[in-house]
């Protein structure tokens, strides 16, 4: 599969500068949050400066990136990266998986609503307890969707691992990648 066009979900610590990067480096990125405050700062060019070196990647993925609040922004992507928050409750150690399906049935109605079907592929990169993906999350794109995982699309866990403070360092230097999968491909 060639990605051209890429969604990310949740512009957070680790979303705005994943975006980021893919951006800069050429690739098509629709930058999507519910922050409706975030998105206009970022669509006036205020760059967040939480992170160093970011403010300058952002001004020179200008071109490549878009930023929305809308999740129809991503219908025509071939991929979206879902990584919002997981929240945990103190008396629940589970992380919570409400914010990954949200963001996925959003995704799922923009997906829906093209004129024809293509393969797209789902990264969840938000942290899930083991299991999560295929008893919460793969379940729900599959209902949305009223498709089949590992046919009509794909689903794929690659959580980030980022130090916050030195998340651009972190991505482009990881001390090691997790992929997993259901396809055997």
């Amino acid at each position: 599969m060639i990605v051209q066009h890429l969604a990310i979900f949740g512009l957070g610590k680790l979303g705005l500068p994943l975006a980021a990067l893919f951006a800069r480096s050429g690739l098509r990125v629709a930058a999507i949050d519910v922050d409706r405050d975030l998105i206009r700062r970022l669509n006036q060019r205020e760059w967040p400066d939480a992170e160093p070196g970011l403010a300058e990647i952002l001004a020179n993925a200008e071109r490549a990136i878009s930023y929305d609040t809308d999740a129809d922004a991503a219908a025509g992507c071939d991929a979206s990266i879902i990584l919002v928050e997981t929240p945990s409750e103190p008396s629940s150690p589970a992380f919570s998986t409400a914010q990954v399906e949200a963001a996925c049935k959003s995704l799922c109605r923009a997906l829906r609503a093209r004129r024809t079907w293509r393969y797209h592929l789902f990264v969840i990169g938000s942290t899930l307890f083991p299991g999560k993906l295929t008893t919460a999350i793969t379940p729900v794109l599959e209902k949305e969707l009223g498709r089949i995982a590992g046919s009509d699309f794909g689903v794929a866990y690659v959580p980030d691992f980022a130090a916050l403070g030195n998340v651009l360092h972190g991505y482009r230097h990881p001390a090691f990648l997790l992929v997993g999968s259901d396809d055997a491909g």
